[in-house]
């Protein structure tokens, strides 16, 4: 069999695809995931340094709505990322992209949240499910 040569051009193809491929599953499997189980009093959770919340995924476990719904700020009873999120019994949903409204903090520190009712928990028992990308 003769030996075939393999051009730069297609070596150089080849190389750039892998990269692709390597960098494609760098940046999605990077998504750590903050997880609050059974929210029935106001928390806090850490984005860590560098990340944007990509999503907020949230599950009423009782037959109670959370009274004016949720909030999540930078400060104690802060609306800087999402105002209020209804939350009604037996929710199962996620915090809709334009509702969260801030989703980038610092590059260089973690960012404590703090998670509240706007009114009141009305014994409902939430739980949070929010995933981060690295983006910095």
């Amino acid at each position: 069999m003769a030996q075939q040569n393999i051009g730069a051009g297609r070596l150089d193809q080849r190389t750039a695809g892998a990269k692709l491929n390597s960098n494609f599953t760098e940046l999605y499997t990077r998504n750590p995931l903050v997880e609050i189980v059974a929210a029935n009093a106001n928390t806090t959770f850490v984005v860590p340094a560098g990340h944007q919340i990509e999503h907020i995924a949230f599950f009423n476990t009782t037959a109670n709505a959370v009274s004016g719904g949720v909030k999540i700020g930078q400060t104690n009873g802060g609306t800087e990322v999402v105002a209020a999120q209804a939350v009604g019994a037996n929710a199962l949903g996620t915090v809709a992209g334009a509702d969260v409204l801030k989703r980038v903090f610092s590059t260089t520190a973690a960012t404590t949240l703090y998670v509240q009712a706007v009114t009141s928990w009305a014994s409902a028992n939430v739980q949070f499910k929010i995933t981060t990308r690295k983006m910095f």
